[in-house]
């Protein structure tokens, strides 16, 4: 078995766990997170899925799942943004409100997306950039994280 099919059965595995736990979510008692938990959830399947079949197609290259990947951490952000707010003051959006760092991440991560969504975007920062911007972004956002 090669290398890239034991990743594929690994994202393949995780799509799997992640559906399964927004099953989960759907049937619980909805309250003040619930819908961010569900969002991240969701997105990392689709995070995962597409990973997975990016590894086993030879149409779709691994890298074209960052923008997925960018959607996913956004998500999973603003989920443990809500919960450090909730538990330091007691309302989930008042980190939020408050410090200057959560907004900038937020304005970063959408500008991301929109870069790695829009091709046009990507394409001219691209090129005024001179090389290929999406390495760098993820490596950051992972650095930061």
């Amino acid at each position: 078995m090669e290398t890239a099919q034991y990743g594929m059965f690994g994202y393949l595995f995780a799509a799997i766990a992640y559906i399964t736990l927004s099953i989960f979510l759907l049937t619980r008692k909805k309250n003040q997170i619930s819908f961010p938990y569900l969002l991240a959830s969701l997105l990392s399947a689709l995070w995962a899925g597409f990973s997975a079949y990016a590894l086993h197609s030879d149409d779709i290259y691994l890298f074209n799942t960052l923008p997925y990947e960018t959607l996913r951490n956004g998500a999973w952000f603003w989920l443990l943004s809500l919960l450090i707010s909730r538990q330091q003051f007691n309302d989930p959006y008042q980190f939020l409100k408050q410090y200057w760092q959560p907004k900038a991440m937020i304005a970063l991560i959408t500008a991301i997306s929109l870069c790695e969504f829009i091709p046009v975007l990507h394409y001219w920062l691209q090129a005024m950039l001179g090389f290929d911007f999406r390495l760098y972004t993820h490596l950051f956002l992972a650095i930061s994280g």
